[in-house]
């Protein structure tokens, strides 16, 4: 009870009884301030003892300020003050230095008799066996009762400051314990909001808390380094190493710091520059104390106060401008962070006596931290819980999406189904169109094919009338005019013959146009297919000249198809050189036909010396139903066939002009299949 009552006492503060120049003790007050009563000196070059100390070796003057600061800086700090005691029962004091980490605290008295006596030793640098006090996280110091003037000599090379503090025995334990229990609860408080964050970020695998769990941890490591709490568990620690722990410590910190909030704020995406900054900032941070090879620790602090600084300016002007926005991650950000600026504004205030000096004012700095972590803890949870519901939404978008994409794919389906039977359909209506228009083809040269048929026919026709005629002879006849008579016989029959041959070679040809194509690949000789398309075709080219250069070679192909492209691509240059033959600068009528093997390709040529095909009807002709004849006279299939027949081969065709014959040129080339 008398502990809570002390810590409850230590917590709102005290008032130091000191007067200008001396502090005095009564049974009022058993702990007391010395700062307004204090004199300091300060010794460059660590020349001086107590003794020359106390002969004036050095002027000392007051203190500007109840805590004096000095930063980082070599030599040796000084104070002086006189006591007074005033107690009706004097006793030991305990001399506290309650700020900073002390590598070496000397303390001197002088007593009534004015004997100069070094009473005692502490800091970082004293083993723990000669220390009185070992445990304490501050140096304290021992001192008799009856004390008259006191001399402190102290070494730091951290950044330091000479806040001294006199107390009874009794109550620098009740102090330390109450100093304890704040540390405790402190250091407490942080490990347990660090053990749950990291139970988290197993949980919930995200990179953010892990940050988080980092950053705090490492800011732990600092405070415990800065504040002294790490010099407990070190005997005697060599020089600087308590110094190069706050160093090191401090740039992690910073670094993690930057990162943390660079990811939280999620940067990356919202403020690319702003993130760019902080990559760097985080490599300097580490950068830093690798200085300390060539820069002394003074300079690597500052230098780590300056990068730490930077980054602090920089993640949150990036939070204020995404908080002015809306962002409501930024608004817990700046929040949290307002709660440690604030707690170290109001802990440099009490440094420079601007406000009184109690416990709260002198671990406002760690209360600050303390509810910066838990504002970010919170700032976590909300952040988890808003992507969470994000998440949520994300699934449900993506449900609906799911089944709007399932209905439509359903959709897609039966579509496919009826494109498949409609394009079924379509195939057999062209076949059936092509197969038409072959019909078409052989009707409109059916002309052309019953003239080449006179021919044969006469040759049949008079040699049936010479039969008639010649038999009467034969039976009367004597036998040298039965000679003659057998002789008239065989000529008849040679003429029989050849005309028989002739309607023979047409009607196979108009028997091979005019069953189906079905796409059969047979073994064909190429000039008997060419040749017997060019039979049907004799009506409509009779009017020029018709040159056939066709090799001899077997190949697989569709003879059919063949034979209609053949057929097609002639008629039409037939057509065109009708169509041409009354111009003034009409060219003497000429078709070239060429069929040949080029390496492994087949490729079948009509040239013509016509007027050619116009650059811009080269692709429009070769539309289905596209035709420039006049209207009645062409059903604009023809083409359309020859596409298809080089189609289902495989194969290409060109439109061009002939270089040979100055009209139009076709070029119709497939892959050969060798027999």
């Amino acid at each position: 009870m008398i502990r809570l009552v002390a810590l409850l006492a230590f917590l709102i503060g005290w008032s130091s009884v000191a007067q200008a120049g001396e502090v005095i003790l009564d049974d009022a007050h058993e702990a007391v301030r010395v700062g307004a009563a204090m004199e300091i000196a300060y010794d460059p070059g660590a020349s001086f003892g107590f003794a020359e100390v106390q002969g004036g070796a050095l002027a000392f003057a007051p203190a500007p300020r109840e805590v004096p600061s000095f930063g980082y800086r070599e030599g040796v700090e000084w104070a002086r003050f006189t006591v007074t005691d005033r107690r009706a029962s004097p006793s030991d004091l305990v001399l506290e230095q309650g700020q900073g980490v002390a590598d070496l605290v000397e303390v001197a008295v002088v007593d009534g008799s004015g004997a100069l006596h070094v009473v005692g030793r502490a800091g970082d640098h004293v083993p723990q066996a000669e220390r009185a006090f070992p445990r304490h996280r501050f140096p304290a110091v021992r001192i008799a009762a009856g004390a008259r003037t006191i001399y402190v000599r102290l070494e730091s090379r951290a950044s330091h400051q000479l806040a001294y503090e006199l107390y009874t025995v009794r109550s620098f334990e009740e102090h330390a314990w109450a100093d304890a229990t704040l540390q405790w609860l402190y250091f407490g408080g942080l490990a347990l909001i660090g053990v749950f964050s990291a139970f988290v970020a197993i949980a919930t695998r995200s990179a953010t808390y892990g940050r988080y769990v980092g950053f705090l941890a490492l800011y732990m490591l600092f405070q415990a380094a800065f504040g002294g709490q790490l010099a407990i568990f070190v005997d005697a620690a060599p020089p600087h190493a308590l110094d190069w722990c706050v160093v090191v410590a401090m740039a992690l910190t910073s670094g993690a710091a930057a990162a943390f909030g660079s990811h939280f704020l999620r940067l990356e995406e919202k403020r690319p520059r702003e993130a760019l900054a902080l990559r760097f900032i985080v490599v300097a941070s580490a950068a830093v104390p690798a200085l300390g090879v060539v820069l002394p620790i003074g300079a690597c602090m500052k230098g780590n106060i300056a990068v730490g600084l930077l980054g602090i300016v920089v993640v949150l002007w990036a939070a204020v401008a995404l908080a002015a926005r809306g962002d409501r991650s930024a608004r817990l950000y700046l929040l949290a962070w307002g709660a440690l600026i604030g707690g170290t504004a109001l802990n440099g205030l009490r440094v420079i006596g601007a406000v009184p000096t109690n416990a709260f004012t002198t671990n406002a700095q760690q209360l600050g931290s303390l509810a910066e972590f838990v504002l970010l803890s919170f700032a976590l949870a909300d952040q988890i819980r808003a992507l969470q519901e994000e998440i949520i939404a994300q699934g449900h978008r993506a449900l609906a999406s799911a089944n709007e994409a399932l209905a439509a794919r359903e959709l897609a389906m039966h579509e496919l189904e009826e494109r498949r039977r409609l394009q079924g359909e379509l195939d057999t209506a062209t076949h059936q169109l092509a197969q038409a228009e072959n019909m078409a083809t052989l009707g409109m040269l059916m002309a052309g094919i019953a003239h080449d048929l006179r021919n044969p026919l006469n040759y049949v026709q008079n040699a049936a009338e010479q039969l008639k005629a010649t038999v009467p002879d034969l039976r009367s006849a004597s036998d040298s005019r039965r000679e003659e008579a057998v002789a008239v016989v065989e000529q008849v029959s040679e003429w029989v013959e050849t005309g028989a041959h002739a309607m023979d070679a047409i009607s196979l040809a108009m028997r091979n146009q005019a069953r189906p194509g079905g796409g059969d690949h047979d073994e064909v000789r190429v000039a008997d297919v060419v040749r017997e398309a060019l039979v049907l075709c004799r009506s409509r080219t009779k009017l020029a000249e018709l040159e056939v250069q066709v090799s001899d070679g077997l190949v697989r192909l569709d003879a059919t198809g063949l034979g209609q492209l053949v057929m097609n691509l002639v008629s039409n240059a037939a057509d065109a050189l009708a169509e041409h033959r009354h111009a003034a600068s009409a060219r003497a009528p000429r078709i070239l036909v060429r069929a040949f093997f080029d390496a492994n390709r087949f490729a079948l040529e009509v040239h013509d010396s016509g007027p050619g095909v116009p650059d811009d009807l080269r692709t429009r002709i070769l539309e289905p139903f596209f035709t420039t004849k006049p209207r009645g006279q062409g059903t604009g299939l023809g083409l359309a066939i020859v596409q298809r027949v080089i189609r289902e081969h495989g194969g290409t065709l060109r439109v061009d002009r002939s270089t040979l014959l100055g009209g139009a040129l076709f070029v119709a080339q497939w892959a050969r299949a060798e027999v």
